[in-house]
């Protein structure tokens, strides 16, 4: 019986030193694993870091260029602002939500076509925005600025006093404001210089 028990003691013994060589090794094989981690980092970390950094810049290049040439190729508008604005407006006349749009710069052309086809859907024509740009283009100031540059831009800005009590929708909410008879008001277009082909371009409204 006491030999019985001095084996299995002798087992026990033997499992845990197995045990702690197998725990010996694991933790040795973790050391050099961490270690190459760290060794990697150091060494790959900034050059990967550079990659990344070279790869978001041609991308941005790749767009930017893309941009550009667009607006190289740009065909709507004219060589003066009121030729701008003159063709904008025609092309309100005809009901052609996406021949005016055209006439916008390149960033605002898809938003201002869904916002025109909106109307024509809504009101069936247009005829609301040709009234409000024929009172800009035949009553408004011009006031222009760095026409010596690539920055010229131009603005129409016709304003008027209210002959009646209304409403009006507050800009990018559904509230409205009330104005009374006899205030100010103001309605108007701002046009930009595209440099690159020489054309005059709506920005707003």
């Amino acid at each position: 019986m006491e030999q019985e028990i001095k084996e299995g003691q002798q087992e026990v013994k033997l499992k845990e030193r197995s045990f702690v060589r197998r725990l010996g090794r694991f933790a040795l094989i973790a050391v050099i694993v961490l270690a190459t981690l760290v060794a990697f980092v150091n060494i790959a970390g900034p050059q990967y870091l550079k990659w990344v950094d070279r790869y978001e810049e041609a991308k941005y290049k790749k767009v930017y260029d893309q941009y550009i040439e667009a607006q190289k190729n740009d065909t709507y508008g004219g060589k003066t602002p009121e030729e701008t604005f003159d063709l904008f407006l025609e092309a309100l006349k005809k009901n052609d939500a996406e021949l005016a749009s055209k006439y916008y710069i390149i960033d605002n052309q898809e938003k201002k076509f869904l916002k025109l086809k909106e109307y024509l859907v809504r009101d069936g024509s247009l005829n609301k925005s040709v009234i409000y740009f024929t009172d800009v283009r035949s009553k408004g100031k011009k006031i222009c600025h760095d026409l010596d540059n690539e920055r010229a831009g131009c603005n129409f800005e016709y304003i008027y006093i209210t002959t009646e009590d209304s409403e009006s929708l507050i800009l990018g909410t559904n509230d409205r404001i009330f104005i009374p008879k006899g205030s100010e008001g103001s309605k108007m277009i701002d046009l930009k210089l595209n440099p690159y082909a020489n054309i005059w371009k709506v920005v707003q409204p």
